[in-house]
Parts: structure tokens; sequence; C-alpha cells
């Protein structure tokens, strides 16, 4: 299994530090699976992902100012996720890139799929790998492919 459970709280944040991103979280038993988004989520379409160390669950819930001048956090939809589907081992990144090569590192088997409920607008998203072991999130709902309301 990709992640700890399979189902918990979301949130993406809009956070300005170090520079202007979004982070999405996904609550992950005592902390959050997180990855931060390079420019804003948008239906349909692949949006850049870094995998970061995981955060903490108060983050999931949280606007304000981030602890040792790491800007400010806002956020963009909070509600609940649930997997739907991950892959076999076959194609898997890490969970965590900060963490050095030498530590226990969990891989994330892809492509990983989310039902999300409570952001308007978007109701699932995928994870998926390239070749080149880089990382992008995909937003859906049924059938408009708008930019998500903020």
């Amino acid at each position: 299994m990709p992640l700890k459970h399979q189902a918990g709280r979301f949130a993406m944040l809009q956070h300005d530090h170090p520079f202007l991103h979004w982070d999405l979280l996904l609550e992950d038993g005592p902390e959050a699976a997180t990855w931060r988004l390079l420019r804003r989520p948008v239906l349909g379409e692949p949006i850049a992902a870094e995998p970061l160390a995981p955060h903490r669950l108060m983050y999931l819930s949280y606007t304000g100012p981030v602890s040792g001048g790491r800007g400010f956090v806002s956020p963009l939809a909070t509600g609940t996720w649930q997997l739907l589907t991950a892959a076999d081992d076959s194609q898997t990144i890490h969970r965590n890139s900060a963490v050095s090569p030498d530590s226990a590192v969990q891989p994330l088997p892809l492509p990983v799929r989310i039902r999300l409920n409570g952001w308007m607008g978007c109701t699932t998203a995928e994870l998926q790998n390239t070749a080149d072991h880089r990382s992008f999130w995909t937003f859906a709902e049924s059938a408009d492919q708008r930019l998500i309301p903020t």
C-alpha cells in the first residue's frame, strides 16, 4: 500500500515561501504526506510536483505564518480524500525527497488515484511519475475543465 492509510483529510495550501507555490497534504496516520505543486492547480492539466518531508497534521486546518520565517500559508481547499487505486510496484517514487539516501524511505507506487471531497469543482486527483522520475498531480472533475475556483 503506497500510503499507510486509505483515507483521511486533505488540504491544498497556498504558500509564499521560498517562492509562491501550493502544497498538497494528505493525512496519513500521524503525519501528512506532502507535495509542493509548482503552479496553481488547474483541472485537467498535469502540475509538476515535488515530494516533501511529511508535515504536521496541524497544517490540514491552519492559516497563518509558518515558524522560522518560512512565509505564510492559506487554504485553497480542505476536505477528505479516499484512495481509489494504486498501481503495482513496477513504478515508484520516494515519498520524502528531503530524507538522505541512507534513510529508510517508503516508496510510493504509481499511479495513485484519490477521490477528493470538499473541493468545489474537483473530485479526483492522480499522481503520475515520468520515466525521468518527475512527479505530476492531475486534478479533475467529471465534466467542466475550468480553473479551480479560489
